[in-house]
């Protein structure tokens, strides 16, 4: 059984994603201490709060240099929401430069592109192969809840794209790094089929049939979720 730890950056149910994490067969951590997350075989970042915020708050727990060290040895990396905004460089609407700059590029505000924040499930498009969408259709609805997205210096980091008055980047990946726009856990089936592409990437012996009975329950709730937002 393989340890994952799961790093809150604010406003996220960890608890949550811990609990799915257990019954997919891993050993979650909910990280508060920097060994928590060094001594993991992987690293899910999820939050839902301003990006200054939770960087500090990184950096005051001594998270950030934990995180760098589970990099460099190439463990599995998942960054969510707010997530994929800490291992970015730079925010152009506050002009908060303190980013991890793990995938180079800028913060950009969605208020100011498009007019909007961006809340509801929107469709994915995958642009490159990559075992984070394995048994994932293309053109897949995720749940969005973000104000923000990240332009990268290098898109060829871009997995995949969603359009929302302009083409985003939904989906980052460098190396063992993979960093979404969306929630999976809010997602239904597919975001419990991501989290489990995600846990083999580290080496999991993930139990299918518990799977599938996941998926099951969290086609329901995407069902019920779609059809609100399009309503």
């Amino acid at each position: 059984m393989i340890t994952v730890a799961v790093v809150d950056c604010g406003g996220s149910d960890v608890r949550e994603i811990a609990s799915s994490l257990v019954m997919m067969g891993c050993l979650p951590k909910v990280a508060n201490k920097p060994d928590d997350v060094v001594n993991a075989c992987a690293v899910i970042l999820s939050g839902n709060s301003p990006v200054r915020d939770a960087t500090l708050e990184m950096r005051w727990s001594g998270l950030d240099h934990a995180l760098e060290q589970v990099i460099l040895r190439g463990h599995p990396i998942l960054a969510v929401n707010t997530g994929m905004l800490l291992l970015t460089s730079f925010d152009e609407e506050t002009g908060f430069n303190g980013g991890m700059d793990v995938i180079p590029g800028r913060i950009k505000s969605l208020s100011r592109e498009v007019g909007t924040s961006f809340l509801g499930f929107n469709c994915v498009k995958q642009v490159i192969r990559h075992p984070i969408f394995y048994g994932i259709p293309d053109d897949a609805h995720f749940y969005f809840d973000c104000d923000s997205y990240v332009d990268p210096d290098n898109h060829g980091t871009v997995a995949a794209t969603t359009e929302y008055g302009i083409q985003l980047g939904s989906v980052l990946v460098k190396d063992n790094v993979v960093t979404t726009m969306f929630h999976p856990e809010k997602s239904g089936a597919l975001g419990l089929k991501m989290y489990t592409n995600f846990l083999k990437l580290a080496g999991a012996d993930v139990d299918n049939t518990i799977v599938m009975r996941l998926c099951e329950e969290g086609s329901k709730v995407l069902s019920d979720e779609a059809v609100l937002s399009y309503s």
